[in-house]
């Protein structure tokens, strides 16, 4: 790391919280959040104390003390409901795990601090300022926008390599040579792996495709659709096959459905990942088959070889995590590639359902309260939204790339459907009632009411 490094990390949780002098609430938690995950070091700097200053940690501190300043209110009328149950259990088990292996109490109440840090804020922060229907379409024009700023960044790795974080913060996040694939360079940028910034483009491309669809996609410095094509195009010089083949398998089922007017694809969607992690935690599929699949596909031997590499991963840890499958084993054992067996390993199978119930809660509300035959509108963000932290969960089964926004995401867009149709819950501040402006729309807004200390 050098001075730089150090600089960014230290500096960011105090500038992160000056952004919410200048900006309103929720817009400042959104910037913020995002900024942090796309433009900091990966890097962790040892504190005294239960935590270090990661990456993550600062993103979701930042953002937390900034609500905490400058708007309290909003997070003090928070009340809790039946399905944040999911998100205090992920938080909480860990340490529970802890104290069980004989890890200490010091080593549990640190595992449960890090996880509400690094999940719980991110998900309660999006539950409070995200939850309604402009909070939902802000939430999605911020995504489509933090994928164009990827873009020229994108362009300059796959021409010159991923050289950017080891040019500003002094080295290479993870293993130089794991970026080259299918004949050209996957960009990293400042993030943790090229599979990392393929979820994310990924992700903002389907924001992006949603805005579109929805009529929503007016033009960005004079342009309407130039914009989105970048985006899409270099998306797909992203070069990560099962982030791409996820997305459009997501795409194609939201759709499907929409053209269908049912839920039942949606439904079988939501049964991949708990019939994945059931077969491979008992054995009772090799999943032999999906490597040879890809390799028929791509042409292209090294993408069934990374598949078995995470298959021959799952059959060796397998009986270890089975040997203690309610406390898991501790967090202290070596890496893994993908969440759902790190949890498993780690903290058991109550957590590991925790994390699929979790990320797949938001559509599971929407597959609920959604009527898809009865005038139901298939353009409302809350759709796409929906959809993505299960998309995240897909990806967990192969990989395990941490990224705050998708909890954010879920906290926000589990409220807005579990509470579709009722009345406005008092969690939504005054602030958060009114779109606060537009970022992609240039029309006139409504007179909107200004958060306390902001002036016109």
């Amino acid at each position: 790391m050098n001075a730089l490094s150090y600089a960014a990390m230290l500096t960011s949780v105090p500038l992160g919280v000056m952004v919410f002098t200048v900006l309103p609430p929720r817009r400042a938690a959104l910037l913020v959040l995002i900024a942090a995950w796309m433009f900091l070091p990966v890097a962790e700097i040892p504190l005294p104390g239960f935590l270090d200053l990661s990456k993550q940690m600062a993103a979701c501190g930042a953002t937390m003390l900034g609500v905490l300043a400058f708007d309290a209110k909003s997070l003090a009328s928070l009340r809790l409901r039946w399905f944040d149950a999911t998100i205090l259990f992920y938080c909480c088990w860990p340490g529970v795990c802890a104290v069980a292996n004989g890890f200490g109490l010091w080593d549990g109440v640190s595992a449960t601090i890090e996880y509400m840090c690094t999940w719980g804020i991110p998900y309660f922060v999006g539950r409070v300022y995200f939850a309604d229907e402009s909070g939902q379409t802000e939430l999605l024009k911020g995504l489509f926008i933090a994928g164009l700023l990827y873009v020229p960044l994108c362009l300059i790795e796959m021409r010159i390599s991923p050289q950017l974080h080891s040019i500003f913060y002094g080295y290479h996040p993870s293993a130089f040579d794991q970026t080259f694939r299918l004949g050209g360079w996957r960009p990293v940028v400042f993030m943790q792996h090229g599979l990392a910034v393929a979820l994310w483009m990924c992700v903002c491309s389907l924001a992006g495709f949603w805005l579109w669809k929805s009529k929503q996609l007016v033009p960005v410095a004079g342009m309407r659709y130039l914009p989105l094509l970048a985006l899409w195009a270099t998306t797909l010089f992203t070069r990560s096959m099962g982030a791409l083949a996820l997305t459009s398998f997501i795409t194609l089922t939201l759709v499907s459905s929409e053209l269908l007017r049912t839920r039942i694809l949606l439904i079988l969607l939501l049964l991949i990942a708990p019939a994945w992690v059931t077969v491979r935690s008992a054995g009772l599929f090799d999943g032999a088959v999906i490597g040879e699949l890809a390799e028929s596909l791509t042409g292209d031997p090294e993408r069934r070889n990374s598949f078995d590499v995470r298959l021959d991963q799952e059959n060796a840890v397998r009986d270890l995590a089975l040997s203690s499958p309610v406390f898991g084993h501790g967090r202290w054992g070596l890496g893994l590639d993908q969440r759902w067996l790190l949890e498993f390993r780690n903290h058991g199978a109550p957590q590991l359902a925790a994390l699929v119930l979790l990320l797949q809660q938001p559509l599971i509300a929407m597959c609920i309260k959604f009527r898809p035959g009865k005038g139901g509108d298939w353009d409302s963000p809350g759709i796409v939204l929906a959809a993505i932290p299960t998309l995240f969960m897909l990806d967990n089964l192969l990989n395990g790339m941490e990224n705050p926004v998708f909890p954010f995401i879920c906290g926000a867009t589990t409220h807005y459907w579990a509470l579709k149709g009722q009345a406005s819950d008092s969690t939504a501040s005054e602030d958060n009632l009114e779109s606060q402006g537009g970022w992609i729309d240039p029309r006139p807004a409504l007179q909107r009411r200004l958060h306390r200390g902001h002036a016109i």
